[in-house]
């Protein structure tokens, strides 16, 4: 998650990592080049080359940080968050040695580069416990403070609020549900369930917790659909039987456990990260290698009307985003004017001859590399829906507004599994669902290789 700051300290406190990565870079230097210790084979390189990777280093090492939550809202210094921190270092290093092993013209030490690994792990590990230390004692709310709401007014959510304000006396929390009982003076009771639509268009919530209990279904899943929609954090506060009688995913906010409901892009942004990069590597290598095909397919469209090569319509992306989506045209000019947004069916008198090859061999999807590579999808994930049917699958889906917390692909967990088409929604939801929760980057190569292995032996497309 990025940092939102709201002062000029919050700034600081993240940008001074960038001088601090590069102090630490120069001290391995020493240590390695210029003490007794470390100083064997070959005299010091030329410090010159190395102050300008050390530059540069520090500073992609300061956006990995910032992609691994490591300058989040409410930040302390936990297990979680040190390892983000050699989590990061690890992938970072990595990248640096893919690039030293291309860069031929300057050799870098193999000795220097596993000293800086580990000066730069346990130095940043102490910044970190500095700063906690630090922003606890003098600024505990130099960064915007989480503002979390429990949905409820039971014992146990009386319990979880008296727990979170316990552990974390800066956050902004307030609580809504039946009034029922006589709640505790120090509890910010803003009133019954009826106006939590009201409170978050109104507050901006971080977090919901949800802590019902009684014959209040409905009411929950109202709820949880409207944090859906607004793309807000929820999680479940479970009843202590539901967790010893079944395997849930008991995590915990700030101390209390709770069930998380769905993973959010905030929670694995270093992952979204690495997908990325392999989405603009596999995009534009896609296009060159393609490009005789593609060439003869813009030929062969001219040829049959002279219309439009390519055709664009809106979807809906992650976080809701609306961007233009491109294929190849398959179908006749001006083929929605009387019917408005439909779907296409097998055999659609609306295709143009080369358009029902295209269609078959899903060829026409193309086009969408470009969206791939300047981030507007990535090559796997749920397919992106045009925003009138969005609208239309929210309102009777429950948990489909879930799927667009990944970017949405150009093939996906739903398609490689025969659901495109005139296929079920709710089939194709529930299979995006579980790519949203169970995504993984080998999960990401297997969808790729079924898709082109379907492609190539069973032409499904139309």
């Amino acid at each position: 998650m990025r940092l939102e700051p709201d002062s000029l300290k919050a700034h600081f406190l993240c940008l001074i990592d960038i001088p601090l990565l590069f102090g630490f870079f120069c001290f391995t230097y020493w240590l390695r080049y210029e003490t007794p210790w470390f100083n064997w084979g070959p005299g010091a390189p030329d410090i010159e080359i190395y102050l300008r990777a050390f530059i540069f280093c520090s500073a992609f090492l300061y956006i990995i940080f910032s992609y691994n939550g490591l300058y989040q809202k409410g930040f302390r210094f936990t297990v979680q968050s040190n390892w983000n921190l050699w989590q990061s270092l690890f992938v970072g290093f990595l990248c640096f040695a893919s690039l030293a092993f291309f860069y031929r013209d300057t050799e870098f030490s193999r000795t220097y580069f596993v000293m800086s690994f580990f000066t730069l792990g346990f130095g940043m590990t102490a910044v970190q416990w500095f700063k906690d230390k630090l922003i606890r004692r003098f600024a505990p709310k130099t960064f915007q403070v989480s503002r979390i709401l429990v949905v409820g007014t039971s014992l146990r959510a009386v319990q979880a609020y008296q727990a979170f304000r316990q552990s974390r006396p800066e956050l902004e929390l307030s609580m809504i549900g039946p009034s029922t009982i006589h709640l505790p003076g120090s509890v910010n009771y803003l009133g019954n369930l009826d106006i939590f639509s009201k409170l978050i268009k109104e507050n901006e919530i971080d977090e919901v917790i949800i802590a019902l209990t009684g014959n209040l279904d409905k009411q929950c899943l109202a709820i949880i659909g409207e944090c859906e929609n607004k793309k807000i954090r929820f999680s479940v506060l479970p009843e202590l039987f539901d967790t010893l009688s079944q395997q849930l995913n008991i995590g915990d906010i700030y101390g209390v456990p709770v069930v998380p409901i769905g993973k959010h892009p905030r929670s694995y942004r270093l992952q979204l990260y690495l997908k990325r990069m392999f989405d603009i590597a596999a995009s534009a290598g896609s296009i060159l290698v393609l490009s005789p095909l593609l060439f003869l397919i813009y030929i062969l469209i001219k040829l049959e009307d002279r219309g439009p090569i390519f055709y664009s319509q809106e979807r809906v992306g992650m976080n809701g985003t609306v961007f233009p989506i491109y294929k190849f045209r398959s179908m006749r000019q001006d083929a929605e004017t009387v019917t408005g947004p439909m779907w296409a069916i097998q055999g659609d008198p609306r295709w143009t001859k080369v358009g029902t090859i295209l269609r078959k061999t899903s060829i026409d999807e193309l086009p969408q590399l470009w969206n791939v590579l300047k981030g507007q999808m990535s090559l796997v994930g749920p397919r992106p829906e045009r925003p009138v049917f969005v609208n239309e699958f929210k309102k009777h889906i429950p948990g489909y507004m879930m799927r667009h917390r990944v970017p949405g692909g150009l093939t996906g967990w739903a398609q490689v599994h025969g659901l495109r088409g005139q296929t079920s929604i709710e089939d194709r939801t529930t299979y995006d669902l579980y790519y949203v929760e169970n995504w993984s980057f080998f999960l990401d190569i297997k969808i790729i290789y079924m898709t082109v292995f379907k492609a190539v032996f069973i032409q499904s497309g139309y």
